[in-house]
């Protein structure tokens, strides 16, 4: 469905707890104008989140909320093999990212309605991140801005052959955070299927992430995002779980050799399901009924910054449609490669090659 403004979320809101309310009841509820109520809930109806007089409730489709790490990429890409301690050249872009938006962006250009909530600075990136995302169809009301902090910068050294030599990250925007600051609106959860955290966000916003949707009866997925940050989801178990075979061991707490082993020990360890990748090999998935291998497809002299959170995007974009996690990993392959090979592609070529990749396993 459409996305809403900070104040048409807010009245639907209310509206979801009373849906008799008044326009005049709206208004004083939101410290508003009348007119301005009606004006919103014109718009509502327009969006078809609701009908007509009683403001009836439409029925909205089932997305993905997105929670965690909102901030500005650059990657550089180096023009040949890093040599360490001297200048090397390259080519620098800046693109918005973090986990939870890129999840985000890549649900929502598949079709799949997308929320996201998490913390940026009180600065222009963020703004501009913030508006680029809902242009693509996000729906950023949660978005919260936090008075004095920057917001925050992850820079990827690529090499020529497309493998990441180097991550770093600036986001001390997310240490502060608490769940209260991002805690997702009844209205927001009424319209989520999958809930999804990275592990950017502390343990303990985690597990009340993990709290909110067991209450809500919402499926929660992760991500370990890194090495040094898999620890922080070590203490929750998900029914959906994302890493890489060097997070698996840091989850496990043990080294795992086979990315094929350490998928089926994450489910025998508490996880409902669980997805590893292993770079060009592809990525391994389990869960209670069994376990399977996704190959990877070849996208050689592409850039892999975006292609983890894209693999996630797509595998829950086609596990909101209700597909076993077989066919819902084969979907995040594919959208994965789309991103692998997208260089110089406008948002909306995107939209189109990803919606054919991730409907085709629908």
């Amino acid at each position: 469905m459409p996305t809403l403004t900070a104040q048409e979320g807010r009245v639907l809101d209310h509206l979801r707890t009373d849906p008799f309310l008044t326009q005049q009841d709206l208004a004083d509820l939101l410290g508003s104008a009348r007119s301005t109520v009606a004006t919103h809930i014109r718009s509502l109806v327009d969006k078809g989140y609701i009908e007509g007089r009683a403001y009836v409730l439409g029925k909205p489709d089932p997305g993905v909320l997105c929670i965690g790490g909102i901030n500005v990429d650059v990657a550089f890409r180096l023009d040949s093999t890093l040599v360490p301690g001297t200048s090397n050249t390259g080519t620098a872009t800046e693109t918005p990212g973090g986990v939870a938006r890129n999840v985000a962006e890549a649900v929502a250009v598949t079709g799949t309605p997308a929320i996201l909530l998490g913390p940026i600075g009180d600065d222009a990136r963020g703004r501009a991140i913030i508006n680029s995302t809902r242009r693509v169809g996000v729906e950023c009301t949660g978005v919260v801005v936090r008075p004095g902090e920057t917001t925050g910068v992850y820079t990827a050294v690529i090499g020529p052959d497309g493998d990441l030599v180097i991550g770093l990250n600036d986001m001390h925007v997310l240490d502060t955070v608490t769940w209260d600051d991002i805690r997702p609106t009844p209205s927001q959860l009424a319209r989520t299927r999958w809930m999804f955290v990275d592990a950017n966000l502390q343990p303990d916003v985690i597990a009340a992430a993990v709290n909110a949707a067991s209450i809500a009866k919402v499926a929660i997925a992760a991500d370990a995002v890194s090495i040094p940050k898999a620890h922080r989801l070590a203490e929750s178990r998900f029914d959906l779980l994302f890493c890489n075979l060097e997070e698996a061991s840091v989850l496990l707490g043990s080294r795992v050799d086979s990315a094929s082993d350490a998928v089926r020990s994450l489910v025998e360890v508490g996880h409902k399901a669980a997805v590893v990748t292993d770079g060009a090999r592809g990525a391994w998935w389990a869960d209670q009924n069994g376990s399977g291998h996704c190959p990877a497809i070849d996208t050689s002299g592409g850039d892999v910054t975006g292609a983890g959170d894209s693999l996630v995007a797509g595998t829950l974009a086609s596990l909101c449609q209700r597909n076993p996690l077989a066919d819902a990993t084969a979907a995040g392959i594919r959208l994965a490669s789309q991103i692998l090979n997208r260089v110089g592609a406008s948002h909306a070529v995107f939209q189109q090659s990803a919606r054919s990749a991730t409907m085709e396993n629908m």
